[in-house]
Order: C-alpha cells, then structure tokens, then sequence
C-alpha cells in the first residue's frame, strides 16, 4: 500500500505521510454516488469498457485496440502511447456532464515512462475544429525529475499545472476540480491538494468526443494503465477524494 503525500513546503516537495487508510462505512448509500455522471472500473480485458452507473456511457475502442493488465483493483486498461493507436472514447459527451457547471475527474494512473506529455483524460468540441474542452494529464517537461500534472479547461483559457518532482512508480490517484462556485480549478495528487488557480468558466462549446487514454485526433497519448476512473457533475469534497483515495488502496463503485 503506497502512502498519502503532504506538502512539505510551498515549492510543493512531496514526502510521504504516515495517515491511516479511510475507513469506508457501510451504512446507507455513499455520497459519492450524488450526481454520478459515469464510472468506469475498467476490468474487461479487451473491446468496450462499460459504465457501471445507470447512465450506460460505455467506452469503446478507438483507432485500435487497447490491451488490459494488472489494475490497482482488479484489472486496468493499458495503453501503449500510440503505437497501436488504441485509446478509448465516446462520442455522445453531452450525455456525461455539463462542463458549465461544476465538475470533478478521478482516476488512477500507472505510468512507468517518462515521455514528454501524458494524456488521461480529453473532452474536444464537435464543431469548432475539435477545440480542447478539457485536457487532464501528466506531463515531464525537463525529463523524469520534472513531472507535473496538468488540467487544461477552455482551450487552455483556464488550466493549473501541479510539479511534483519524481513521480514514484505504482499506482496514484489525480483529481480534477473545476469549481464555478470557488471560481477555482484544482488538481490533487493521491488525496493531496497539489495545486489551484482561478477558472473563468468555459465558453460555449458542443461537447464532442471524451476519451481515455489520449487527445482525439492528436499526436498526445498515455503510455501505461488507468484504473477506476469516474466523472461528477459537482466538486468533490476533500473528505470524498480521501475516501476515493482510501489510504493508496482505492474504492470501487458503489463506494460500499
């Protein structure tokens, strides 16, 4: 089990916190399932990979296939940063949630190699020239010491960007938060609040594709696995992402 983080200082050093795991309650229906817009546990071993939730936005396969591996809870979808092609998506973003409300990301990622841009998690528009919506990722700038995470809104009117150092190798948990009631995007690091900046809201766009793995129609992939990766039309609270987090042993749908 991997240890929560903390920040050590304001230039965002991150060293390992001795907290306990979160135990998570049984009784009655977790929190976390209000305003649920899809979950994706990401267990099939190949072709479409289902949303558990009631809203059925499945991920299907695009430009090739996508393989499937060791996952933080059961398997994970792999993705080989282009070299088959394979990412996953959707067309009918619509149906997932309204990016002109508040709105949270979560997902795990495993990535081994350091290559300059990561992509986790892409919403482009359907009409203005496939514009980025939104862009979720993990980038290293300067090589493996430099890694950063990133959250990209509005065509990258909005973003935030988190430097983290060296990311150590196993699974960890980012969080993207776009909040219009704090005026803020945020993005966490296991559980760890690891940056923010002012969100000016989005323009008006028509959600288009929303894909896993990669940017629709660009040259920027993932390359290692995603797990557990759902999306809410609200912002989390820091009490939710520490049970999402779960002390690094993460919790499936439905959060019981």
């Amino acid at each position: 089990m991997q240890a929560p983080w903390i920040i050590e200082n304001s230039n965002l050093n991150l060293v390992p916190s001795p907290l306990l795991s979160v135990k998570v309650s049984s009784s009655g229906p977790s929190s976390l399932l209000t305003q649920i817009a899809g979950y994706w546990k990401l267990d099939e071993v190949s072709g479409t990979r289902f949303d558990s939730t009631a809203n059925a936005l499945d991920m299907n396969e695009q430009n090739g296939p996508v393989a499937s591996g060791q996952g933080l809870i059961s398997l994970a979808a792999v993705f080989d940063g282009g070299i088959a092609g394979g990412f996953l998506g959707f067309d009918d973003s619509a149906s997932l949630f309204n990016p002109y409300g508040d709105f949270t990301i979560n997902l795990w990622f495993n990535n081994p190699a350091a290559v300059p841009e990561n992509i986790l998690f892409s919403m482009v528009d359907e009409t203005q020239s496939l514009s980025l919506m939104i862009d979720c990722g993990l980038e290293f700038p300067s090589g493996p010491t430099s890694a950063q995470l990133f959250f990209y809104t509005d065509n990258q009117t909005s973003y935030v960007t988190a430097p983290v150092g060296t990311i150590s190798a196993g699974w960890h948990m980012a969080t993207f938060i776009a909040s219009y009631a704090g005026s803020t995007i945020s993005i966490y690091l296991d559980g760890i609040l690891a940056g923010h900046s002012a969100f000016g809201g989005m323009n008006s766009y028509t959600p288009g594709l929303t894909s896993l793995g990669a940017e629709y129609d660009s040259n920027f992939f993932q390359v290692g696995s995603q797990d557990e990766t759902g999306v809410w039309n609200r912002a989390l609270t820091p009490t939710e992402i520490s049970t999402l987090y779960n002390g690094g042993a993460g919790i499936t749908y439905p959060f019981s």
